[in-house]
């Protein structure tokens, strides 16, 4: 289940960002200074196939591979976002329902429906 990391590093004169975390998935929001969602990056399947779903304000949403170069005899690199993915719609939202229930029911529902319009 995602938990909230209270510590992330704010940057002076920069959007607020929020880091929710669990074994399955990382969650990053930035707001603005009226407390609207600018922008996502859910990040899930990060111990298989690592994938991302990319959202911002300016901009349609991403569902993407995620790869750090794994290999065998070889450690992981940086994570680049690859080519574009199909999505399972009903299995991320299911994942998130479980997943993001320690989350503001606002935030949930704003980003699920992102990722139902992603379909």
């Amino acid at each position: 289940m995602l938990r909230q990391i209270v510590d992330v590093r704010q940057q002076a004169g920069e959007c607020e960002k929020r880091w929710f975390n669990s074994s399955e998935v990382d969650l990053f929001i930035w707001f603005d200074s009226l407390e609207n969602i600018i922008s996502f990056h859910l990040i899930y399947d990060k111990h298989r196939d690592e994938k991302a779903v990319i959202w911002n304000k300016l901009s349609s949403a991403l569902h993407v591979r995620v790869d750090d170069n794994s290999r065998p005899g070889h450690y992981p690199s940086s994570p680049l976002l690859t080519e574009r993915v199909a999505l399972d719609t009903q299995r991320l939202i299911s994942l998130l329902g479980v997943q993001m229930q320690n989350v503001d029911p606002a935030i949930t529902r704003f980003i699920l429906r992102i990722i139902d319009a992603l379909d």
